[in-house]
């Protein structure tokens, strides 16, 4: 369905400033008619994919709140996202698996750890979340 028109100048240049897109994939292409109602064939077709939800981070394992118990002073967070994104773990980037979940070794002292985590989807769409938990390095 036509979404926007224009009138070229005598140059024969147009321009649309705003197209309103769906959400998901969008084909995009023009046409010129003259007045006398004849159509030129489409131009190429271009796809647009409109993406504005930023992704989930689900499963996250250690729980805020949670106390860690090892020697080796090192806290394995694991979790996944809903859809592909890059995640980022203190900012340092974490290893990525095909099943769009994740998990990342970090490095810590004893005490309290504050844990920031950021996915950022293709579309620039940014989630973040926070987790404190406790490190104790001792046996389980």
């Amino acid at each position: 369905t036509e979404k926007a028109s224009a009138i070229t100048g005598s140059d024969g240049i147009f321009q649309i400033e705003e197209i309103k897109l769906n959400d998901g994939q969008n084909s995009i292409f023009a046409k010129a008619v003259n007045s006398a109602g004849n159509e030129s064939d489409e131009t190429k077709r271009y796809t647009i994919y409109l993406d504005t939800i930023s992704p989930k981070i689900i499963d996250l394992t250690p729980k805020d709140g949670e106390t860690i118990n090892n020697l080796d002073g090192r806290i394995v967070i694991k979790g996944k996202v809903d859809e592909k994104a890059s995640v980022v773990i203190n900012n340092s980037l974490a290893v990525m698996n095909t099943d769009n979940s994740f998990e990342h070794l970090l490095g810590v002292k004893e005490g309290t750890v504050e844990i920031k985590i950021e996915a950022t989807d293709k579309a620039g769409n940014k989630t973040e979340t926070k987790l404190k938990v406790k490190y104790e390095k001792r046996g389980v």
